[in-house]
């Protein structure tokens, strides 16, 4: 036909499904809601559920709907196979697909972490987000290997309470912890590095996240494993590559609290996805001491703000 001009074929953007997630049998809940692409792979998802509730990824997990469990069976022993079907080639979409469906993490089968995912709703993409993104939440997730619901409980009973017979034990064992700390900031930054978001070539330059400036102390070595290691935007390396040396060979860095928020979630994801075991815990450590520097120098920052 002269002069037709057949009409481009537009992609349809993709839906997003908006799940709701808590740990189950644990008062006051600890909960996220997030937004996520419908295509996104359980194997994906398992990496998105670590980095929402900080656990550190080295136990094994599954997925339960229905009489149906999905896991990653290159971890499954031969010898002690069950029914699980492989998770790798199956979308969120495939599992959920009406608002009010819904699925069962499990995670450490010893401490049996049970995580409820709700599909809440399916939503059209704002072309200004970047998925997956966590909107909202409330407290800190568990540590690992704390012992389950039940262990975790005592846990958070011996740490508030300076007279119990296992407080020092439990102080000694990982520290200060806040169980009603919760920081988007540091979660969504985790997951963009876990889903290999990269800034936008045309985008302005990006300002350094707000909050007062936190001192931070870097010996040799966290400097360089923060430089070498660590892909995070330039506006939270830059005050680490700029950090002076002092008489001792430490390193003073001044950081924003906004920025160090930001810079302990992608030292978590980088973490998460390390290969080496002896990298993944010398990263996760950095993290935690990180963790500690901004409590005390900080004790009222806004990200710990739901906002």
């Amino acid at each position: 036909m002269i002069g037709y001009r057949p009409t481009p074929k537009t992609k349809r953007p993709r839906p997003v499904w908006q799940l709701h997630i808590r740990l189950d049998e644990i008062e006051p809940v600890i909960w996220r809601r997030i937004q996520i692409h419908s295509n996104v792979k359980l194997p994906r998802l398992h990496k998105i559920i670590q980095a929402l509730f900080n656990w550190e990824d080295y136990h094994l997990h599954e997925w339960v709907i229905g009489r149906r469990r999905f896991t990653d069976m290159s971890t499954v022993d031969p010898d002690f196979a069950d029914d699980s079907l492989d998770e790798h080639d199956v979308n969120i979409g495939h599992l959920l697909s009406e608002a009010g469906d819904s699925l069962l993490y499990r995670y450490d089968f010893g401490d049996n972490w049970r995580h409820v995912v709700l599909l809440e709703g399916i939503l059209v993409p704002d072309e200004d987000a970047c998925y997956p993104r966590c909107i909202a939440g409330a407290r800190n997730g568990p540590p690992e290997d704390c012992g389950g619901t039940r262990g975790y409980g005592d846990y958070v009973d011996a740490l508030a309470k300076p007279e119990h017979p296992r407080h020092e034990a439990m102080l000694e064992w990982r520290g200060v912890f806040e169980p009603e700390a919760f920081s988007l900031r540091r979660i969504n930054a985790a997951l963009r590095r876990i889903s290999g978001q990269r800034p936008i070539p045309d985008a302005p330059p990006a300002q350094p996240p707000p909050g007062p400036l936190v001192p931070v102390m870097l010996a040799q070595h966290e400097r360089d494993l923060i430089l070498k290691r660590v892909r995070a935007p330039r506006p939270l390396i830059e005050p680490v590559r700029a950090a002076p040396a002092t008489a001792g060979g430490a390193f003073s860095a001044r950081i924003s609290a906004g920025g160090l928020d930001e810079l302990i979630g992608y030292i978590t994801a980088e973490a998460r996805l390390a290969r080496r075991e002896r990298l993944r815990m010398t990263l996760f450590q950095l993290a935690c001491r990180l963790d500690g520097v901004l409590r005390a120098q900080a004790p009222k920052p806004p990200p710990f703000l739901i906002h």
